[in-house]
């Protein structure tokens, strides 16, 4: 994982895992703004080029975009058995009309896992659960997501 990788370089202790969840402290969270931020603009120029050679794509998907945004909102997954999580969170809405209207459009929607709670709050999601999280809220037939994890 980049975020693990770049704590112990800067010999910062990994974050403490509670039931399979990492706990994200302020340092971690810092480090994941850094490296989600680094991954969402090397993937939207990687799509964004596959978009502009066109061989793949018709006529009409030649003027798609990649965008990003706050397609979704997010809450903290709290203390549980008297573990606080900080900044780590969980989905907590998922804007299905934006989305919907930006796949209209024939943009590709890029989401990174990091996400706002309405008081302005950032916190970093499992990225697998918000693949499905927002999969299911589509309602979805398929589902694509990388992802370096070894779990």
């Amino acid at each position: 994982c980049f975020v693990e990788r770049r704590l112990m370089e800067m010999g910062i202790p990994l974050p403490e895992r509670h039931g399979g969840v990492g706990v994200t402290n302020y340092e971690t969270l810092r480090i994941v703004k850094e490296e989600a931020g680094f991954v969402r603009f090397e993937v939207e120029r990687s799509l964004a080029r596959a978009l502009r050679q066109g061989s793949y794509f018709d006529a009409k998907h030649k003027h798609a975009n990649v965008v990003s945004g706050n397609f979704f909102s997010a809450q903290p997954f709290g203390v549980v058995d008297g573990v606080d999580y900080e900044y780590t969170g969980i989905m907590r809405r998922v804007e299905v009309e934006r989305i919907r209207q930006a796949h209209d459009a024939n943009d590709i929607v890029l989401l990174t896992n990091l996400g706002v709670s309405p008081s302005g709050e950032l916190y970093n999601i499992n990225s697998e659960s918000l693949a499905s999280g927002v999969a299911g809220a589509l309602k979805a037939r398929k589902i694509v997501f990388f992802s370096m994890s070894d779990a």
